[in-house]
């Protein structure tokens, strides 16, 4: 526990939206500032968050709520491991992350687990949230081992939800399917059987388009300007 209170004093010292000043020695807190600072990829495996380092969830993850009807889609009517309780904790806090971590271009997430239509929706808000603040220069998320209402992702998924991501965070999404060969007739020989490929897992890749954003930003600007210069002219 001391150790988690000593992580979150220097946390809460070193992002500049907290005004907070912790009591360790300046020499600790510029080593913090290097070690974060200094971080460009960053691999977070979420089933070791849950079990090994629960202490950090509170400051660096968040709970999606499962609906009921949500639990309708899971395979068997059984819920996934990571679902135990009405409010898993499979998703991180991309915001909190990429002030932390600043300079941090890629973060690839591990063991993510299930994933319903509010996690996409959460999704997609933290990542408009991301361009809101323009302090991140994250470029790309990529969350493995991913299922969508208890089954493997598809090219459904992308066309279900491209749009979204597109309009809303100004984000690219690419579904990645990894398959294994098993052979069609265990009993025959390998060598004159046939294989076929069997999906085993799947692995959800966003692509932050964060200049597309500021042009669209900037644009913005230009035609209110424009606008506000004509109905001044007109009065």
């Amino acid at each position: 526990k001391m150790d988690y209170k000593i992580i979150k004093s220097l946390m809460r010292h070193y992002m500049t939206s907290i005004e907070y000043k912790n009591r360790s020695p300046n020499y600790i807190n510029n080593l913090f500032k290097s070690f974060c600072e200094s971080k460009k990829y960053i691999h977070v495996n979420i089933a070791c968050m849950n079990t090994q380092y629960p202490g950090f969830k509170k400051y660096l993850m968040c709970s999606v709520p499962v609906e009921l009807d949500e639990r309708k889609h899971v395979d068997d009517g059984k819920r996934d491991e990571v679902d135990e309780t009405d409010e898993y904790d499979n998703m991180l806090s991309f915001e909190i992350i990429a002030a932390l971590f600043p300079y941090c271009e890629e973060i690839i997430v591990w063991e993510t687990g299930r994933i319903t239509a509010n996690y996409v929706h959460k999704l997609v808000e933290q990542l408009r949230i991301l361009n809101e603040q323009q302090r991140s220069i994250l470029k790309r998320i990529k969350l493995c081992d991913v299922r969508y209402n208890g089954q493997l992702l598809s090219k459904q998924f992308e066309t279900e939800y491209a749009a979204r991501f597109e309009q809303h965070a100004f984000c690219k999404i690419q579904v990645d399917i990894k398959v294994r060969l098993q052979h069609e007739n265990a009993s025959q020989d390998y060598n004159g059987g046939q294989f076929r490929e069997v999906p085993e897992f799947s692995h959800l890749v966003i692509f932050r388009q964060y200049r597309k954003y500021k042009a669209s930003m900037k644009r913005d600007a230009l035609l209110n300007g424009s606008k506000n210069e004509h109905h001044s002219y007109n009065n």
